[in-house]
């Protein structure tokens, strides 16, 4: 999801035609069944072997970036943003988000454009400076928003049902609704690991973040069930309600079955689809260091804000925290926001995942030409 997030907001910002393709790889089931795509992107042109654009000259942007510096990738976006690509004929070359070298696009890579885009180092682009007013996360949760909708009766109706069920309790008062995240990245894990953790993180966040007197909901994702009760035996007798997506009957295993990394749950479907539906409606997200599916979730909420306004109008900016698991730090980030902040989580030298802060990716920019 996140190298068609960064294709489309590289294609916004610079205001170029848009071209993707779709790849069923190790999918459980096909993501139509519970992600419609917008009626736009219905028409956008479908890439492929046989395409009129597999037939252009094509212009790999992590290549043509290298020909600027010997700095890391996401460096030289934020430094000269894209005017420099030299090797790119933009009216006639397929520009594709890859390079010949390791760099990935899995996560928020283009984000380091937000970061030009200070009044130091704009460069004239008014355009993404515009776009990245509100940061990065807000942009690429928009532009998901924009491209797709979750399907009504297989997402939607099974997330209003249980916010309905756990909003009741709250007296008709909005109650902090906190998401909590938890994913096990070790296959070792079996879900208990980690649970200590996130109890003293929602109490953090309870304690920074609720009103005096406000119900306080967790929304909780886990890929591990044992996880589930696990966490709602730790909260017990705290001040905060545990929710989840319920999960089908029995252990089923469906990760093995489709040869999908066992590390992925055994709810990687329709499941997930559901908890990504009801964790976006969350005020805080507790999510997991280097997960994609936390920054998705971070960018939802994000791009949720506007409209959760409207019905809160006592709400503050929403926040993430990110939490390394037990097999690394054990450590969890402070609240970091979710609007009008330019930081990200990088997964470009993937396996190493970092996290650029502020105007951290500038350093050393003067010497950039």
């Amino acid at each position: 999801m996140h190298h068609y997030l960064n294709a489309l907001a590289f294609a916004t910002t610079r205001n170029v035609p848009f071209a993707w393709s779709q790849s069923w790889k190790y999918q459980v089931e096909p993501c139509d069944t519970y992600i419609k795509r917008s009626s736009w992107l219905n028409n956008v042109r479908l890439h492929s072997t046989t395409d009129r654009c597999a037939k252009r000259s094509t212009c790999r942007l992590g290549d043509a970036l290298a020909e600027v510096s010997n700095s890391s990738f996401e460096q030289r976006l934020a430094c000269v943003g894209t005017r420099q690509l030299r090797r790119c004929d933009t009216e006639n070359d397929l520009i594709v988000l890859s390079s010949k070298g390791a760099e990935r696009f899995d996560s928020m890579e283009l984000a380091a454009l937000g970061a030009g885009c200070s009044v130091r180092f704009q460069h004239g682009n008014s355009r993404a400076a515009a776009l990245f007013a509100l940061g990065p996360h807000y942009l690429f949760g928009r532009l998901f928003t924009l491209s797709f909708e979750f399907d009504a009766k297989r997402v939607l109706e099974p997330v209003e049902a249980v916010l309905q069920s756990a909003s009741s309790a709250a007296h008709g008062r909005p109650p902090l609704l906190i998401a909590a995240h938890i994913r096990h990245r070790l296959q070792s894990f079996i879900g208990t690991e980690a649970v200590d953790m996130y109890k003293q993180a929602v109490r953090e966040a309870r304690r920074r973040y609720a009103y005096a007197g406000q119900a306080c909901i967790v929304l909780l994702a886990t890929d591990r069930r044992l996880t589930l009760s696990a966490f709602v035996d730790a909260l017990q007798g705290s001040e905060c309600q545990v929710v989840s997506i319920p999960r089908p009957p029995g252990h089923q295993n469906v990760s093995r079955s489709h040869r999908v990394p066992l590390e992925h749950g055994e709810d990687a479907g329709e499941v997930a689809m559901q908890d990504l539906a009801l964790l976006s409606r969350a005020d805080v997200l507790l999510g997991s260091f280097g997960s994609t599916f936390t920054m998705l979730l971070g960018e939802l909420i994000a791009a949720n804000y506007r409209r959760v306004r409207t019905s809160k109008p006592w709400a503050q900016f929403p926040v993430m925290v990110l939490c390394d698991h037990p097999g690394a730090s054990g450590q969890c980030t402070r609240g970091l926001p979710l609007i009008g902040a330019q930081w990200h989580v990088s997964l470009g030298q993937y396996p190493r995942t970092y996290m650029h802060m502020g105007d951290d990716l500038l350093a050393g920019c003067p010497t950039i030409t």
